[in-house]
């Protein structure tokens, strides 16, 4: 992309957010691509399935492992509209406890953005400890199809406490000088899950 027209598109996004009241205050670094990769990292269902299916399949059965993705993603559906509706209306850059502040009845959009901005933390601290287990677990797996090794859960731990030390570091890097490692980092999770498929064509034992 040409950055004179990067920096006109930034502009002209910074002035509609600027008509709901919203001034910006952390430069753009991620464009289609890191945008993209980030987004499919976070939403596609092929890293949770390749991870959780083993669950499902010890506790639910063959019910649980076909009804069990189905009915809650039915069950999740109203969420997803609600936010698409949302995001085709406004912009959400000041997050969603900025935007309830804004939109509710001015008499209670004081403690109706507390309780969205603590929901907020706690679903952000509750992520990283889930992501960070879903990952260590896919990595002990991937290693378990090469040498047949068994993780036990202490292990996993361990591998997961490293992952999040991995983040604390990649996290205290400028993103617009490591933004090719956020990329990647977005992007493996969705790849795993292939590796380890073909890992298991080429050798089923």
């Amino acid at each position: 992309m040409d950055p004179r027209n990067s920096i006109a598109s930034d502009f002209a996004e910074d002035a509609v957010v600027h008509d709901f009241g919203y001034s910006p205050s952390y430069a753009r670094v991620f464009r289609s691509l890191g945008a993209m990769s980030l987004t499919m990292a976070m939403a596609s269902p092929m890293c949770g399935i390749f991870i959780a299916v083993s669950y499902q399949i010890n506790y639910g059965g063959y019910w649980g492992l076909t009804w069990g993705w189905f009915i809650p993603s039915f069950l999740f559906l109203p969420w997803a509209l609600t936010t698409a509706e949302f995001c085709s209306s406004m912009p959400v850059n000041g997050a969603n406890y900025w935007w309830t502040a804004a939109l509710a009845p001015p008499s209670i959009s004081r403690p109706l953005s507390f309780i969205a901005g603590m929901a907020n933390i706690m679903n952000a601290l509750t992520s990283i400890a889930s992501f960070a287990w879903a990952s260590s677990s896919s990595i002990c797996t991937i290693i378990g199809l090469f040498t047949g090794w068994i993780p036990t859960n202490p292990i996993i731990f361990a591998v997961a406490i490293a992952t999040c030390a991995v983040w604390f570091f990649t996290a205290s890097i400028r993103m617009d000088k490591a933004s090719l490692v956020f990329i990647s980092s977005g992007t493996l999770p969705n790849l795993r899950p292939f590796i380890s498929c073909l890992i298991i064509l080429i050798d089923p034992e």
